[in-house]
């Protein structure tokens, strides 16, 4: 290779070395912003569930009930505990959602009832968990064993409803593949990197 050839080779290499070091850049960036969507959707999963949405202020009285899978039905009064004349409490063994006259507000109210229905032993299978003004109850166990469960939900909020009276819906956990398949799935990010160094590492020589 005579001094003409060696210096085109050499500029064709430093044009390569850029183009490689953006494009590592570039797919290191992607993954960072992309992967744990995927991964989340590969190796995540949700419970069947239904959700408590309120669009008003509750009032003193009200009620919503959960029964569980063996059949125990367990009411939930709101007891508006500031006011003058608080309601009385309909049954001793029964959870009272407590709340001043200051906190019957929507998205206040939710948070004193996921709390209730957390705290609860008869509905230890599920999770309540507050968005805004909404309280979204799901099952514990992955998939669709929830909907076969036997939770049912009502109520006579004025300004609230149940999305189902049942619960719903449900995706399995994909982190129970195989161990062998699940490596490859957590370890693709790493296997792109080195494919990626392989081919620029080709390039230069």
């Amino acid at each position: 290779m005579n001094i003409s050839e060696r210096i085109k080779s050499t500029k064709a290499q430093g044009g390569a070395i850029p183009f490689f070091i953006g494009a590592m850049i570039a797919v290191l960036i992607g993954l960072s912003v992309a992967w744990p969507v995927m991964d989340s959707a590969m190796n995540g999963g949700s419970g069947s569930s239904t959700t408590l949405t309120l669009s008003g202020n509750v009032t003193c009285g009200e009620l919503f009930n959960v029964t569980d899978e063996a059949g125990t039905l367990t009411t939930f009064e709101i007891n508006l505990t500031g006011m003058s004349t608080p309601c009385a409490p309909i049954n001793a063994g029964h959870i009272i959602v407590a709340l001043t006259s200051e906190q019957n507000t929507s998205t206040l109210a939710v948070v004193n009832i996921s709390a209730a229905i957390n705290a609860e032993a008869d509905a230890a299978n599920v999770v309540a968990t507050v968005y805004g003004s909404t309280v979204d109850i799901e099952y514990t166990t992955f998939g669709s064993a929830g909907a076969s469960s036997g939770y049912a939900f009502n109520e006579t909020i004025s300004a609230g409803t149940f999305s189902s009276a049942s619960l719903s819906g449900g995706v399995a956990d994909a982190s129970t593949m195989p161990t062998a398949a699940a490596t490859i799935v957590d370890q693709l990010p790493l296997f792109l990197v080195l494919i990626l160094l392989m081919i620029f590492v080709k390039a230069l020589i």
